[in-house]
């Protein structure tokens, strides 16, 4: 199979294999992605069982070490932390 100038083959016009899988491997933020979304995934799965899923395990791990001591203060400190 003949390839042009620009690295695509004549018959398909698409890239070739080797090429694309290049511009993968040197993509950090294409695998830091993929890395953030198995991570997530996993997290959620085993905070299955706790009330409010990983926002539940978050406030439940402030109340245990203390660090807020009225419910106002939690909620502001909750929220000054969430994802925008």
């Amino acid at each position: 199979m003949a390839t042009t100038t620009t690295g695509r083959s004549e018959a398909t016009g698409a890239p070739h294999a080797a090429e694309h899988t290049l511009g993968r491997h040197e993509d950090l933020g294409w695998h830091l992605g993929v890395l953030l979304r198995a991570y997530r995934a996993t997290v959620e799965e085993t905070l299955d069982d706790v009330p409010h899923g990983t926002r539940g395990y978050q406030v439940l791990v402030t109340v245990a070490q203390g660090e807020q001591p009225t419910q106002p203060a939690l909620a502001e400190h909750h929220a000054s932390t969430a994802p925008s």
